[in-house]
């Protein structure tokens, strides 16, 4: 790493310091450092937490499989009791009235259960079976006289008067440590299970005592204490020591237990005995009472979380070591470059002014020359394009009309304007606004001019990514765009239409307005612009064939004169015969037809005239064959004649004739609907004047009227929804009901009044429409009447 220049940097110095480096540096340190400690302590805290959680909850799972061990020993002994109790060689003796009177082969299977029962579980050292208020004792090997019993079990510390009176006169379960006299005089430490038997009963006759070696339970804590200096315990209910084992030479008393363990709840605690800090680990079992407690020391339990502590700090520091070291590298490598540029800016400037010695450092410097050269580039862009604008406009105007002769003067101004034009290929595109000619009606040129800045703008950004865009206003309704295409080697229709299509949409969704485009065909060199700008204008034109907010490309349009004529006299005929019988769907089906014929077949701007003038002509011929009267009506409705000549598309001329033939349609299907009313009125009266008359039917009644069968029978389904023949029937059946009820007439009398033939006519027609004969319904009815 190349190191400072003391000499060429000293200007930018604070007290002898490189104020910018010193701020880089100390930048660095500081975003290293603030996420670094707050995320490290954090990180160190939990870490250490879960450590130290880790190992506690180890030492109180060891702790409680040992206790979980001497429980499950304990209840095996229980079973034991109840066993002797339900053994039937040990059971009589249990609730004999005395036992010296038992025979000597029944104590001998007493002591062969006994011994079975050790040997089924290696856990137990002896059995004994003392019976109380005697001199028996049987073990597993022998019978014993009290007296050679407590010489054999020989409890340390405990008197032969003090053992017999435990065993005559306890009533609970105990466990006791003892220390037993083996034969050799030595100390063994045994733990002695107590139950009085039998064990169902109040009255206990004997107590049965197992001794168990207290190693098989030092084994499994000293596993536990491993290399750790401290102490094990095991206590009753009671808070008695039943067992304990240490490798350090402390063994505590019942009641400093009791005092380390606070309120005996489960748990580890640390505490402080002679000097030194313990982890003292402790569990009771909840069904027992009895509780495992180790006192371990911390130093030990814990070494390995300390040092693992210890190598995290280790790497904290590294981290920040190295973290520091980057920094300094990452601000020299930034500061450098800055540096030099500051050199080189003040190696300028002291040529040219004085007083450089203001600066406080690099970047004060670069900041306030780039303030001063950016403020005199402004003062200088401003006075620059103040009327640069007007001058590239006038330059494309001229440039479109074709006034420029010779290229190179053309290139000449459009450098003097500020233009880089490349060499080509070029276009041209010609937007019209649709809806400009309402807008000048209206009066609201300044909203127009608004749309023609809109249109510039938009369309140079949709173009920018294939061309350079020049546009410039050249008529009210009218804007022009100028593609740059940089020399280009070719240009395809389709991202022409691509820009024109996105222009045209854009405006159409955000504005609401529609345009129409047309696109003139593609130069290859600046001075054909204005033929390009003639084409467009020619594509535009064709906007009354294709219609408005369309796009027009030049090469679409048809210029010759071979097109066929589109609306012929078979046309105009089925127009006027449609228009006679008010079928407006008709006369929009033939229009629909030439309209699509139009704008899928190749036609001519003088064509599409000549069809325009036709559909008009037709419909003022439409106008004249309607009776005065209709006439008169229909102008009086629409107050004038529609504006046919002020349509400047076929589609405008479309829709205006579709709504004229509308309006002359809905009012001839009125006149025919009134005629049609007043129809079904003379014919219902005249039906119901003579449906009584035998000879009325659907053929009398078409003659009479002068209609076929077949449409009055439609006319009857359609405007009273039912049959001639039901209609009829239910006019002559509601003539008949009267007579029935309030007359006494026969029921044939009554069938030739009403117009039938005879009575079974009547009685056939009665039950049909309501569901019983004509005779019942005058049973039922007539006598209430009556």
């Amino acid at each position: 790493m190349k190191p400072f220049s003391l000499r060429r940097s000293k200007r930018f110095t604070i007290d002898g310091k490189f104020a910018l480096f010193a701020r880089f540096i100390l930048s660095y340190i500081v975003i290293l450092m603030i996420p670094l400690c707050f995320t490290g302590i954090f990180l160190y805290q939990r870490f250490s937490e879960t450590l130290y959680k880790e190992v506690e909850n180890a030492t109180l799972v060891t702790v409680s499989q040992t206790l979980d061990t001497v429980q499950t020993r304990l209840k095996e002994f229980d079973n034991v009791a109840v066993q002797l109790t339900q053994n039937s060689s040990v059971s009589p003796s249990l609730f004999a009235q005395d036992v010296d009177l038992l025979p000597e082969f029944d104590f001998y299977k007493i002591s062969r259960e006994l011994k079975n029962m050790r040997t089924a579980n290696t856990f137990i050292d002896n059995i004994y079976l003392y019976y109380r208020n005697s001199d028996v004792v049987v073990s597993a090997d022998s019978k014993y006289s009290f007296s050679m019993f407590y010489n054999v079990f020989s409890p340390a510390g405990m008197p032969e008067a003090k053992l017999k009176e435990l065993l005559d006169h306890s009533s609970e379960k105990q466990v006791l440590p003892v220390e037993v006299m083996d034969g050799l005089n030595s100390k063994q430490d045994r733990i002695v299970y107590f139950k009085p038997l039998p064990v169902a009963d109040t009255t206990h006759k004997a107590m049965l005592m197992i001794t168990m070696d207290a190693q098989n339970i030092n084994k499994m804590m000293s596993l536990i204490l491993g290399n750790y200096s401290g102490s094990m315990y095991i206590t009753d209910t009671i808070g008695r020591v039943v067992n304990s084992i240490s490798n350090d030479g402390n063994v505590l008393e019942a009641g400093e237990l009791k005092a380390l363990t606070g309120k005996n709840k489960d748990g580890v605690y640390y505490r402080n005995i002679n000097g030194k800090e313990k982890i003292i680990s402790y569990i009771k079992s909840e069904s027992t009472g009895w509780a495992c407690i180790s006192v371990l020391d911390s130093g030990g339990v814990l070494s390995k979380v300390n040092a693992t502590k210890v190598l995290v700090l280790i790497l904290f520091v590294l981290s920040v070591l190295i973290g520091i070291a980057l920094a300094y590298y990452f601000s020299y490598r930034h500061y450098n470059p800055i540096r030099k540029i500051a050199d080189s800016i003040y190696k300028y400037r002291e040529n040219e002014e004085q007083g450089q010695e203001g600066y406080k450092h690099e970047l004060d410097l670069i900041d306030k020359v780039m303030t001063t050269i950016i403020s005199k580039d402004k003062d200088l862009r401003s006075s620059m394009d103040r009327y640069q604008s007007v001058v590239q406009a006038d330059f494309f105007r001229r440039l479109l009309k074709g006034e420029y002769r010779d290229r190179q003067a053309a290139l000449e101004i459009s450098e003097f304007t500020g233009l880089k034009l490349s060499s080509g290929p070029f276009a041209v595109m010609l937007f019209h606004i649709d809806a400009a000619e309402s807008l000048v009606q209206e009066s609201n040129e300044p909203l127009l001019g608004l749309y023609r800045f809109s249109i510039a703008n938009v369309a140079k950004e949709m173009c920018e990514s294939q061309a350079v865009g020049h546009t410039v206003d050249i008529s009210i309704d009218r804007v022009a765009l100028v593609l740059d295409f940089g020399e280009k080697e070719a240009v395809q229709e389709e991202t022409l239409l691509a820009m024109a299509q996105s222009t045209k949409d854009f405006f159409e969704k955000r504005f609401k307005i529609t345009l129409t485009i047309g696109i003139g065909n593609v130069c290859q060199n600046l001075m054909e612009i204005s033929k390009s700008s003639m084409e467009a204008q020619s594509a535009l034109e064709y906007r009354m064939v294709k219609g408005g907010n369309t796009v027009i490309l030049f090469q679409q349009i048809v210029t010759g004169s071979t097109e066929r004529h589109f609306y012929t006299l078979q046309h105009e005929q089925k127009i006027l015969d449609c228009l006679k019988q008010g079928d407006f769907e008709g006369i929009r089906e033939v229009l629909d037809q030439v309209i699509h014929r139009i704008e899928h077949s190749p036609t001519s701007i003088s064509m599409a005239q000549c069809i325009y003038f036709e559909i008009v002509n037709t419909a003022m011929k439409a106008l004249a064959e309607l009776e005065p009267d209709d006439y008169n009506e229909i102008i009086r409705r629409a107050n004038t004649l529609p504006a046919f000549l002020q349509c400047k598309t076929l589609q405008e001329v479309y829709k205006q004739t579709v709504s004229f033939y509308q309006s002359i349609c809905e009012h001839i299907s009125m006149s025919k609907v009134r005629e049609q009313s007043d129809f079904k009125q003379e014919v219902i009266e005249f039906v119901k004047a003579n449906c009584c008359d035998r000879n009325l039917s659907l053929g009398y009644l078409a003659d009479k009227f002068d209609v076929s069968q077949s449409y009055l029978s439609r006319f009857f389904k359609n405007q009273l929804e039912t049959s001639f023949v039901d209609y009829l029937h239910a006019l002559r059946l509601a003539r008949a009901k009267p007579l029935l009820m309030h007359t006494g007439r026969s029921i044939a009398e009554i069938a030739e009044d009403c117009g039938y033939s005879d009575s079974h006519s009547l009685i056939r027609v009665f039950r049909k429409y309501e569901g019983i004969t004509p005779g019942r319904f005058k049973e039922m009815y007539g006598s209430k009447s009556s």
